[in-house]
Order: C-alpha cells, then sequence, then structure tokens
C-alpha cells in the first residue's frame, strides 16, 4: 500500500511538473472565431448567357410550346409520321416487299383504291406479286379474290400489258381457284380495243356471252 501511494505521488509531482512548465491548453486551429450567423445569398442582377433557359408557357400561346423547347425544329413530314425511319432509307422494291408482309386481302384492297387515285400502277403490280409470293399469318399462302385480282390486271393494262399478256394473267386465276368475271374480260376487251384487234376482241366478247 506504502509503495502504490509512493508512486501516485510521483505521478502527481510530474504532471504538476509538465502544467507549470507548458501551456495546459492548445488550440487546435489557429483561425479566429467564425461567425455562424446566417447571411442572405445575394441575388445577381446579371444572369449568366448560359443558364438552361426554362420551357414556354402553355398559356404564352409560344410557338414552340409543342415543339423541343431545347433546340426547336421546324415541322417536317418525317416528325408528324408514324413511318419509321429505318422504312424510308429502304430501296422503293424493298419498301414494296416490306409492305407486302403485313397486308391481308381487304387492307391490300385499301392500298390498291389509294394508289389508284394517284395512278401508281406500277407499285401496284409489284406490291400484288410480292404479295402472292408471302405467307399470311397463318404460315398459309396468300390466296387473292377475283377484285383484288381484277386491280392487278387493270394495273397491268395500265402500264401498257399486251392483250396476249392479260389473257395469259386471266388463264393464271385458275391456279389460285379464281374464276374471271365480267369485269376481268372487260379489262382484256379493252386492251384489244387499243391494238385495234378487233376480231380477236370479238371472238372473245361472244365466248364470254355465250
Amino acid at each position: 500500500m506504502a509503495s502504490q501511494m509512493a508512486i501516485f505521488a510521483r505521478s502527481r509531482t510530474f504532471i504538476k511538473t509538465l502544467t507549470t512548465t507548458h501551456d495546459p491548453f492548445k488550440t487546435i486551429t489557429t483561425f479566429t472565431f467564425l461567425s455562424q450567423e446566417p447571411q442572405l445569398a445575394t441575388e445577381s442582377t446579371h444572369p449568366s448567357s448560359s443558364s438552361t433557359s426554362l420551357p414556354p408557357n402553355p398559356a404564352s400561346g409560344s410557338p414552340l410550346y409543342q415543339e423541343n423547347w431545347r433546340n426547336p425544329l421546324p415541322n417536317s413530314p418525317l416528325a408528324q409520321t408514324l413511318i419509321p425511319l429505318g422504312f424510308l432509307n429502304q430501296t422503293p422494291s424493298s419498301r414494296i416487299q416490306a409492305l407486302s408482309q403485313t397486308q391481308d386481302v381487304q387492307s391490300l384492297m385499301n392500298v390498291f383504291a389509294d394508289w389508284m387515285t394517284s395512278q401508281r400502277w406500277a407499285d401496284m403490280k409489284h406490291l400484288f406479286e410480292f404479295w402472292i409470293r408471302s405467307l399470311d399469318r397463318n404460315g398459309k399462302p396468300n390466296k387473292p379474290d377475283v377484285s383484288l385480282y381484277n386491280h392487278y390486271l387493270r394495273a397491268n393494262l395500265m402500264i401498257g400489258a399486251s392483250a396476249g399478256e392479260l389473257l395469259d394473267l386471266v388463264a393464271q386465276m385458275e391456279d389460285y381457284a379464281i374464276t374471271p368475271n365480267t369485269a376481268s374480260f372487260n379489262l382484256v376487251l379493252k386492251a384489244m380495243y387499243q391494238a385495234r384487234e378487233t376480231e380477236a376482241a370479238g371472238e372473245v366478247a361472244r365466248t364470254v356471252s355465250s
């Protein structure tokens, strides 16, 4: 016990010596006291020119409200169409072939009705020929009806097919289990009259009427 008290006394003497020869406290930093009072931020009266502008307010009637306000572009047909850009970059033949794979009989009739008004006869011919070699949704070959095939005959007539070529096309209708009707033969007769083949036209007319 006496030895422990002696050690404790020597320790106290050593601590007193340290406190008298050195400063009892050392500041961590040499900076002066920093004020912690809140300060209001000053607003700049000259906004930076590089700051991003806000989108136009729809109530202002800005013409850019419906457009890209960061980089407004003029209205263009490509921006308003629903056709994919990849489709537009294809060649006309590839475009028609791609279109043929998405059509059934009724939708193809609608396309032909639209193209007849703009007299796209060659496109009608190519579209039908691509379509007839394609498969439908059930994986079966497309099968036209007589009305659709007559549109094909008319397209051939309008691009200058001869009466003999039209007769060959009419004969091919049997391959698709289609029976030619009066409209089919009228297209052949028209080609014959245009070629001044009146005698052959008379024979066809008699065959149809009999």
